[in-house]
């Protein structure tokens, strides 16, 4: 560590400029939120004089009040009430939130909004990003083998760049959003440069060792660009990638350059570092998936779809006098600056008019928006990237790419032709109309040709006096930038010292300078307040330039010290805080506590009302804007107005039918402006009770409620209610839904339908809406509200609408329920767009409850992406620890070699799982219950084909050609001709079970594509069964990582595969159908690897005799293996056709077996550790083989019942993870009642160890057989009438079967075990652990856990459940290294 700490000291040194500009935001109590911008408009102005407000200390960032924190505000609410916020109530009658993305609430620092008061994270948060910013350039510095000093000022300089700091103050997800370019450009440099790093090592560790870094790497800067894509601001996201591969091209083309082989295809070396940093880049497109998904679904429906003209982006543009702020930030004015020093007396004037006499407060006059334009950099960055471009030579490279990248990026910046490049060279930048943020990558580029000005200084130091010519030009060079700084410098202070001197002659020139500037008069009074305030910044600046001088000339005498460093460093710093000073709010957060008595009035009126189901909005004919766009969303005030950066096309259409949205331009939905829109019926639907205004509204159905603070108060009597029925003869459709409300038909009297609007299903499909009657709204009532479902209430005498006036959008859905019966299933009914904008569903005559609720695919898709990313990466971490774990030299020791060839697979395994876990969670909720019901019955159908076909070939190709590997050739061919003949035999009983289900008047037939899967299914495992085969090759050569690895790959292709099959539409068909394709690649693969691996020469041959050998020896095998999987599953075939709603039930029971089955995994960990140990004491004595059979048992069941208790009490949560609100409750309680079935299948796991080490293996099928008798009458018996509960129920007890055969034949051969000593107390700790957790979450549900996290291991020491003989025996199945931690074993 000594080699980093002056690393450690840097990375410090990167907090001073941050701490310094927002020290009174985080260690001052104060916070950096704009609350006084909010004292600007009513209500708050009232009482703006109350607390000493006069003006807005910064007008210009109200954004960061009335947007940002709003969002984070939503987002914390949300998340810590435990929900997930996918939807926003609050403006637009709702919209999607999560999937808009600037919120940035998924990225990782956004956990200090959650974590820390919202009034003092912000604070924290800029600070966090301003620091990262400047550690992220020290690193990339590093990587281009800067020294450290020319690295941290390199940092510095970037961290201090006015669009960083600037932005950092009103936009958080910008700050977010450009810090991560350095290490992403470290990243990209290092996959390409890592070719240099080992170019002297033997070809071999070459290779190694390129493989190793290029890894790490490329996932480095996966998560990078992930992390980049989540901060939420999807155009920085396009800029950072335009950068990164100029860089690699222009990086790469450089080695293609200076490379022996000049064809760009036949370079293995470049096509591999091209392949590597496209997956690096695909990989971190697809880690921020869970946010491009959603965002890409939304943008499609956005009101700003189309590009914007090239020359209406030009004029985006800076204007070319704007050059002037690289070296003046301030002159164009300031909006924080509402005073001025006046240059001749020294007093402060405050700003109150302009020249024209017209109310100004503050200096700003610039064309440009101030945050838009904030481009300076420093004074000293400059002149040292302009060293860096000419001195240096030795990084021609990389000083050419960024003085190539500084120079397009001004020429982006001020709106020159050359921005053509971008906007017809690539896809979607047209749409964008921001030139201007390519200051962005600007800063980055002066950031580093500084940090090689630094170095060029450092070089010339260490080669003085050697005599070198080149040394000899920089030294001239650094003479020449020395003086030309200290003479601007002495040139501008004297020139402002005569000017002050002699005003009354320059007065004149000064007089037309400043009328001659557009836009100064506009700011200040006169010339003298003109000249007064860009007095002090010239005479900053020439001061300034002194310091350059200075520096300059400090590193020339300072020697090896390095003063001039420090001077350097203390030059930018105090440069950068002259520049941006008070830029930022600091304001008290006792401010944001304030609640004006309208707000007060408003909730009252929502915690009075009986329905509380309304909206406000503003009533602004003069421009005013009374509780301005989003104040209300700050009290939950749901509101029609809104700004937000993105507003679906379908609301601004119909806003616009009430009318034309003039705000648009700045995202914003607009108060009301016509008197005439106030009688508009659409602003009734849209449930509008309360309009806030100025003025006084003298029409019929509004009334005056209330006054106060500067506004009045006005309520809409002809509101439309939230929730209502119409009759289905009051439907009309029509080509033009908004024409048709606005100009015929009343829609609070109509449902009117776009033709894009409903979806004809079978139920409709004859109906015709071509003469509609009127109808007066029926009632309903909304019973629950949240943010993202809504629980209606209604009765219906014909076939009628219900109609919920909130926006409709994608991935709502609604369930529907008797009334009368709430246990009763819920029946899933399409919600369709009706009235231009809001949701309705059909409705049959009779008395319902409809659930409304949010759950798009699109997030459900970019969770799923976001997850295989982390998998894949997780996945590539493990197989390089793998290689350094073990190597194929030869000499292994007994530990890892029994780590590679039980371990590794049982931790791939559990890696299979994980994916497929993840995945299960998407599917269930795409297919829904009766689609997952299908999917399973396949699955569970096909099983059978499965085993009878592989008829335990496995075991046996393992076991025979382990003792003589030249055996393999002829294994592998017979076993794969017998596989392929059991296959055929295999069918005939699937065949059978199909028919007979068809067939039979009691059962529910199968539907035609169930059987189609069922049938895919199997052809799919006739290719996995031959991989199987090919995967024995591996076992016996012991390298069975291989084969797991390789499945691990093809289950992530089965995830893509599988997702694009249900994304077209071929639901679980199409899942089927990808078996085949994976399980043909994983055969491919197996294949390929093992051909290239080991010498397969033969001989080729079918061998009769051999495979009749083979049949007799896996019949046993098979048998018990066909019985134990007829155990489990049989109940999901029977529900599946015993039920006339097989197809839901059998998918709700599906979800609780997800994690049902992932339990599994640990009872053989268990029984792996411990059958060795068991077969030892065996041939001891078998008393004490019973005796750790006993405390086995007893540890086994000690282990399953807090795991059970657990579940039970998760149940609903567990569901909802993997399946969703769908499946929910009758999945929860599937999995409460299974779940108790794994104390007693563990404690079967266990015994049926010790049968087998005691050579009673020939039992097995006996019990088996009994039990899966016992399994089939009960569930034939109880399923018709129990449902899922009975096949929860029969699998209990059938597990308690199995125990009691097993253990009636185990005591043929040794002393039976006390069941009831050994059962008694761990149960009832675990009913006294149910018992507290019940209780505990009745408060909540952390709390239930934590009393059963307390209760259980409490419990075990208090009722002496555990001694010492336990801990023995833990002490010999865990890792030795735990144990000992666990004080198990000395």
């Amino acid at each position: 560590m000594k080699r980093f700490r002056p690393d450690l000291l840097f990375l410090l040194g990167f907090l001073l400029l941050p701490l310094l500009l927002f020290g009174s935001v985080t260690l001052g109590g104060q916070t950096m939120l704009p609350v006084d911008n909010l004292y600007q408009w009513a209500p708050w102005s009232a009482y703006a004089s109350d607390f000493g407000l006069t003006q807005p200390q910064n007008p210009l960032i109200s954004d960061l009040i009335i947007q940002n924190y709003a969002w984070k505000q939503f987002v914390r609410e949300t998340v810590l009430a435990g929900d997930i916020p996918l939807w926003n109530p609050n403006l637009f009658a709702g919209v999607p939130f999560l999937a808009a993305g600037q919120h940035g609430a998924y990225y990782p620092f956004s956990v200090l909004f959650l974590i820390l008061p919202l009034t003092s994270a912000y604070g924290w948060y800029t600070v966090s990003q301003i620091w990262l910013a400047g550690v992220l350039m020290y690193v990339y510095g590093r990587i281009l083998h800067l020294h450290r000093p020319a690295a941290f000022i390199a940092g510095l300089v970037f961290q201090g760049g006015a669009y960083l700091v600037i932005s950092a103050a009103v936009f958080p997800m910008i700050s977010g959003a450009v810090v991560w370019l350095p290490l992403l450009l470290a990243c990209v440099e290092k996959v390409i440069g890592g070719r240099d790093s080992v170019s002297g090592e033997p070809e071999s560790v070459k290779s190694e060792k390129l493989k190793s870094t290029t890894f790490w790497w490329v996932g480095l800067g996966a998560v990078a660009l992930g992390f980049q894509i989540l901060a939420g601001h999807i155009e920085f996201t396009i800029y950072t990638l335009v950068v990164m591969a100029a860089y690699a091209a222009w990086r790469l083309a450089g080695h293609w350059w200076q490379s022996a082989n000049r064809s760009l295809f036949t370079d293995n070396g470049l096509l591999k570092t091209a392949a590597a940093l496209l997956g690096m880049v695909l990989l971190g497109l697809l880690l921020g998936a869970v946010q491009l998904v959603p965002l890409y679904e939304l943008g499609q429906v956005n009101f700003r779809q189309e590009s914007a003209t090239f020359q209406e982006v030009m004029d985006y543009g800076f204007p070319a006098r704007r050059i002037l702020t690289l070296a003046l930030p301030n002159f164009f004015g300031n909006p924080t600056h509402h005073s001025y020093t006046d240059v001749f007396s020294g007093e402060t004037v405050a700003l109150s008019q302009n020249y024209y006499g017209e109310a100004k407060t503050n200096t700003e006059w610039g064309i440009k928006n101030y945050v838009e334009g904030a481009i300076y950099l420093g004074i000293l960055p400059l002149f040292l990237a302009v060293l860096g471009v000419l001195g240096g030579w030795r990084r021609k490279t990389h000083v050419g790419f960024f003085a190539t990248l500084s120079f397009f990026s001004l020429a982006f910046i001020f709106g020159t032709p050359l921005y053509a490049i971008l906007y017809y060279g690539l896809p979607f930048v047209n749409q964008l109309h921001t030139p201007f943020r390519w200051v962005f990558p600007l800063s980055l580029a002066v950031a580093v040709l500084a940090g090689f000005g630094v170095e060029s200084l450092a070089e010339w130091q260490g080669a003085r006096g050697k005599g070198q010519v080149k040394r000899r030009g920089i030294s001239n060079l650094h003479s020449l930038i020395s003086l030309v700084a200290g003479g601007a410098g002495v040139l501008l202070l004297v020139g402002l010292a005569v000017s002050r001197g002699m005003y009354g002659r320059f007065q004149p020139i000064i007089e037309r300078i400043f009328l001659g500037l557009a836009g100064a008069p506009a700011a200040f009074a006169d010339a003298t307040a003109f000249y007064s305030y860009t007095f002090w910044q010239l005479l900053t600046l020439g001061l300034v330039l002194l310091g350059v001088a200075g520096v300059f000339w400090l590193s020339k005498k300072a020697g090896k010290r390095p003063y001039w460093i420090i001077a350097a460093a203390a030059l930018i710093i105090v440069d950068v805080f002259l520049a941006n000073r008070g830029f930022n709010a600091s304001n008290d957060p006792a401010l944001l506590d304030f609640k004006p008595e309208m707000v007060q009035w408003l909730e009252a009126q929502r915690l009075g009302d009986q329905h509380g189901f309304w909206r406000i909005t503003s009533f602004a004919p003069n421009g005013d804007k009374p509780f301005n766009a989003n104040s209300g969303w700050l009290f939950d005030l749901p509101d029609v107005r809104g700004y937000d950066s993105i507003i679906p096309r379908q609301y601004t259409e119909y806003m616009a039918a009430i009318e034309p949205q003039n705000e648009l331009p700045f995202n914003r939905v607009q108060p009301i402006v016509n008197w005439e829109s106030l009688n508009s019926p659409l602003l009734d639907v849209l449930g509008v009770k309360y309009v806030i205004t100025s003025e006084t509204i003298d029409l019929p159905k509004f009334t005056e409620v209330w006054q106060g603070e500067g506004v009045r108060i006005y309520e809409n009597t002809a509101v439309a209610p939230r929730a209502y029925t119409l009759p289905d003869s009051a439907t009309i459709e029509t080509a033009d839904a908004l024409l048709a409300m606005t100009t015929q038909y009343d829609p609070r009297q109509y449902v009117v339908l776009g033709p894009e609007d409903w979806t004809k299903d079978t139920e409709r499909v004859q109906l015709e809406f071509n003469s509609p009657e009127p109808a007066s709204p029926g009632s309903a009532e909304i019973v629950s509200y949240s943010n993202r479902e809504v629980v209606v209430d209604t009765a219906v005498t014909e076939y009628s609408w219900l109609i919920l006036n909130d926006s409709y959008f994608p991935g709502w859905k609604a369930f529907v329920r008797p009334l009368s019966d709430p246990d009763a299933e819920e029946r899933e009914v399409t919600v369709m767009r009706v009235n231009g904008n809001f949701r309705g569903v059909w409705l049959n005559e009779g008395e319902w409850q409809v659930r409304f609720r949010y759950s798009p695919t699109s997030f459900q898709l970019g969770a799923l992406g976001s997850f295989m990313a982390g998998i894949i990466l997780l996945f590539g971490a493990v197989v390089w620890g793998w290689q350094r774990f073990y190597r194929a030299d030869g000499e292994q020791s007994v530990t890892r070699s029994l780590a590679k060839n039980s371990l590794a697979p049982i931790a791939l395994n559990l890696f299979n799982k994980l994916i497929d876990f993840g995945f299960a969670a998407f599917y269930l909720r795409l297919l829904g219950p009766a689609g997952s019901g299908s999917f399973q019955t396949a699955i569970v159908t096909a099983g059978i084909f499965d085993i009878v076909a592989n008829f335990g070939l496995d075991i046996l190709l393992i076991r025979d050609v382990a003792s003589d590997r030249d055996k393999a050739p002829n294994y592998l061919l017979n076993t794969t001709v017998l596989r392929l003949g059991a296959g055929a035999v295999a069918a005939l009983p699937v065949i059978a079970i199909i028919a007979v289900t068809n067939l039979s008047p009691d059962a529910t037939a199968l539907t035609r594509p169930e059987i189609l899967a069922t049938a895919l299914i199997m052809i799919g495992m006739v290719f996995s069964g031959m991989s199987k085969g090919v995967t024995g090759l591996f076992y016996v050569h012991e390298e069975a990582e291989v084969p797991n690895a390789m499945t691990t790959v093809t289950t992530i292709l089965k995830v893509g595969f599988g997702v694009t099959a249900l994304l077209l539409g071929f639901g679980f068909v199409g899942l089927a159908a990808v078996s085949i394709l994976t399980n043909v690649i994983t055969l491919s693969l197996l294949l390929a690897i093992a051909l290239r691996r080991y010498t397969l020469r033969g001989p080729w041959r079918l061998d009769w005799a051999l495979q009749r050998h083979m049949l007799r020896a896996g019949f046993p095998l098979m048998l018990i293996h066909l019985l134990q999987t007829v155990f489990i599953s049989i109940d999901s075939y029977l529900l599946r056709v015993l039920l006339d709603n097989g197809q839901e039930v059998a998918g709700w029971y599906s979800s609780a077996y997800k994690w049902f089955n992932a339990l599994q995994i640990v009872p053989s960990f268990f029984t792996l550790a411990l059958f060795p140990i068991i077969s030892r004491r065996i041939t001891e004595s078998l008393d004490a083989a019973r005796q750790m059979y006993a405390l086995s048992l007893k540890l086994m069941l000690l282990l399953a019942l807090p795991v059970a208790a657990m579940t039970h009490y998760l149940a609903v949560p567990l569901v909802q993870i993997v399946a969703g609100e769908q499946f929910l409750p009758a999945g929860a309680i599937a999995l409460q009642i299974v779940i108790w079935s794994i104390p007693l299948g563990w404690l079967n796991s266990v015994t049926n160890y010790v049968l087998i080490s005691l050579g009673l293996e020939s039992k097995q099928p006996r019990a088996f057989t009994v039990a899966v008798l016992f399994n089939i009458v009960a569930n034939f018996i109880f399923i018709p009438r129990y449902s899922y509960v009975a096949a929860g129920v029969t699998t209990i007890l059938s597990e308690l079967v199995l125990l009691v055969l097993f253990d009636y034949y185990l005591r043929q051969k040794m002393a039976g075990i006390r069941w009831v000593g050994l059962l008694g107390r761990p149960f009832l700790l675990t009913a006294l652990m149910l018992g507290g957790m019940w209780l505990g979450g009745q408060v909540h549900l952390v709390v239930g856990l934590l009393i059963g996290a307390v209760i259980y291991p409490a419990g075990l020491l208090l009722l002496g459940i555990i001694g010492p003989e336990e801990k023995k025996v833990l002490g010999n199945i865990l890792p030795r290294a735990i144990a000992r931690r666990l004080r198990l074993v000395e």
